[in-house]
């Protein structure tokens, strides 16, 4: 096997090195890899950016033919700022084009930013919510077929509960499912179902605008809990949030739709179209969601973003509660 390192690599480890971090690694075979089982590899003792990368070249042949983690640790404050994959166990190098060392506004690397360089932070927040309202993390993926006809795959349940972790988790993922579809599920554990469905990561690459995400609210004190986007109950007016999901929807080209439930049907599941919304312009399409949540008062509505092109959903939002 080729061992020469990938030059991002070799970027990569001299950026954490000149900002005074440890590098390390992790090794995983397949089953492993599926469970985030990682194996601690010989500890990299050295700062010297030429024996680190010699170092770093021969866990990558010792490991050939499993997945190899690199590691940024912060040896002051005993943690690490950084974990991106840099081997698959066919020999490859996931894209790293989007994990470099990056600085946040207190100067210490954080490794939530590479998880999305044009959104991180948002995903942080909304990754940050879920887990403050004892909602769990799952990934699912799918390439342009499966995508196309929702037949979304398991990438498994983030079993961590802590905020570095479960972000260094789905950062994995999605270089794992690097060229595929791959979206973050909030589930409530108490009502056993989703609250959340976000697509974070597009087949094309092309970087998705996490910029209008609101967090989530959930309420566990009754039977079919889910989101709640800052809608009162029996409210008909559209919060900030509602109004930045919107923009944040119709930004990406995706169209806006509602569906309604009584709360027998919305126990069952039994969500009822509502009158289609067929303007793509903002204000227009503000104006008919606030007409459907005064037509509706009194039921649950739920926003739905859609993709004309895949003609599928992408987003499922409760925006209003009896």
């Amino acid at each position: 096997m080729n061992t020469r390192l990938d030059p991002k690599i070799v970027a990569q480890v001299r950026s954490l090195l000149s900002q005074g971090y440890r590098i390390g690694t992790e090794h995983a075979d397949l089953r492993r890899f599926k469970t985030s089982s990682w194996q601690s590899c010989a500890p990299i003792e050295s700062s010297n950016d030429g024996q680190v990368l010699s170092a770093l070249e021969g866990c990558l042949r010792d490991h050939a033919g499993e997945y190899v983690r690199l590691l940024g640790i912060d040896t002051q404050n005993r943690s690490r700022v950084l974990e991106t994959l840099i081997q698959r166990p066919d020999g490859s190098t996931p894209d790293l084009s989007g994990t470099v060392a990056i600085k946040s506004s207190n100067g210490r690397a954080s490794s939530y930013a590479t998880v999305d360089s044009n959104g991180g932070s948002s995903l942080a927040d909304q990754v940050r919510a879920l887990l403050s309202q004892g909602c769990q993390i799952a990934l699912e993926y799918a390439d342009q077929r499966r995508f196309k006809t929702s037949s979304w795959q398991s990438a498994g349940l983030v079993e961590a509960t802590h905020f570095k972790q479960v972000m260094l988790s789905i950062e994995s993922t999605l270089q794992e499912h690097e060229g595929k579809y791959v979206r973050l599920l909030g589930v409530d554990p108490l009502a056993k179902r989703r609250v959340v469905e976000l697509i974070i990561q597009r087949a094309d690459g092309k970087p998705v605008n996490l910029g209008s995400t609101v967090t989530a609210s959930v309420s566990t004190a009754s039977v079919g809990s889910t989101a709640n986007y800052g809608v009162s109950a029996g409210g008909s007016g559209l919060t900030g949030e509602i109004l930045a999901q919107i923009r944040g929807l119709l930004s990406q080209g995706f169209r806006v739709a509602a569906e309604s439930a009584d709360v027998r049907r919305f126990r069952t599941g039994s969500w009822q179209t509502c009158p289609p919304i067929e303007s793509s312009n903002e204000h227009q399409v503000v104006a008919a969601l606030a007409k459907l949540l005064s037509d509706y008062e009194g039921q649950y509505v739920r926003l739905l973003g859609i993709d004309p092109k895949a003609r599928r959903r992408v987003l499922e939002v409760i925006v209003q509660r009896p």
